[in-house]
């Protein structure tokens, strides 16, 4: 996952990230290791965190926007 090695990238752990974007840490780990989606809110807030673009840190959930957009499934 692109998550997890942007993370690494930057140094900033699981818990640092998840305190940084206002989400529980469980919650982050859990989508952390696909058991959860990352909602809409979450993706937002945790690409603010990383100062960085929302479709640089989640670029699967803007390949599904994009399709969705073009009338793609």
């Amino acid at each position: 996952m692109k998550l997890q090695a942007l993370m690494n990238e930057k140094k900033i752990t699981a818990y640092r990230l998840a305190k940084l974007a206002d989400i529980s840490t469980s919650d982050l780990y859990c989508a952390i290791k696909e058991q959860k989606p990352f909602y809409p809110n979450w993706r937002k807030r945790i690409a603010k965190a990383l100062m960085m673009s929302e479709a640089d840190v989640f670029p699967e959930y803007q390949e599904q926007k994009e399709a969705a957009i073009n009338g793609k499934c």
